[in-house]
C-alpha cells in the first residue's frame, strides 16, 4: 500500500502539487517528486505470513520486498529441527553485532587451524589383510562362482 503525501498548502489534491503531474513550477519534466509533495513512504504487507514492512524510498521498498522473499525462500527448505535451530542462533548474534563479527572472523580461521579439508571428507583405505596386503574389510564369506554354496 503506498500512500500519497496531502498536496502543499493552497494546492487542489487533484491537481498535485504543481498543477501538473511530473512537472515542476517551471514546467520541466522531473525524475523525483521533491518532499513536499510526492509518495513519503510505501508500506509492504507479505501475503504469506503477514510482515508488514515500510519504506521511505523505492530502493528500500525493493529491498525489503526481496530480503523478504528471500527469508521465505530459505525458511521454506528447513525442517521444524532446523528451524528452531536457526532462530535460536539467530536471536542470540542479533543480540550481540560482536559476537556475530568473531562467530564470523572464528570460522574464517577455523578451517586453517584445524586442518579440516579434503582429507577428512574421503573414507577411509580398507584394512590389510594379516599378510600386509590390502584388501577388502573382513565380513562374511561369499560361494566361490559357479558353486552352489551348499558344499
Amino acid at each position: 500500500m503506498i500512500r500519497p503525501r496531502h498536496p502543499a498548502p493552497g494546492k487542489a489534491a487533484d491537481a498535485g502539487c504543481h498543477g501538473r503531474r511530473g512537472r515542476g513550477p517551471s514546467g520541466a519534466r522531473r525524475r523525483r517528486p521533491t518532499p513536499e509533495c510526492g509518495w513519503d513512504q510505501a508500506a509492504f504487507r507479505c501475503g504469506r505470513c503477514g510482515a508488514e514492512h515500510t519504506a521511505t524510498t523505492e530502493a528500500d521498498y525493493l529491498k525489503a520486498i526481496g530480503v523478504h522473499g528471500d527469508a521465505h525462500a530459505v525458511w521454506d527448505r528447513l525442517n521444524a529441527i532446523e528451524r528452531s535451530g536457526v532462530a535460536s542462533i539467530l536471536r542470540t548474534i542479533l543480540s550481540a553485532p560482536d559476537l556475530a563479527a568473531e562467530l564470523l572472523a572464528l570460522a574464517d580461521r577455523q578451517p586453517a587451524e584445524t586442518g579440516t579439508g579434503e582429507a577428512h571428507r574421503r573414507r577411509p583405505a580398507p584394512p590389510a589383510d594379516k599378510k600386509g596386503r590390502a584388501g577388502r574389510a573382513p565380513g562374511p564369506r561369499r560361494p566361490a562362482a559357479g558353486g552352489d554354496g551348499d558344499r
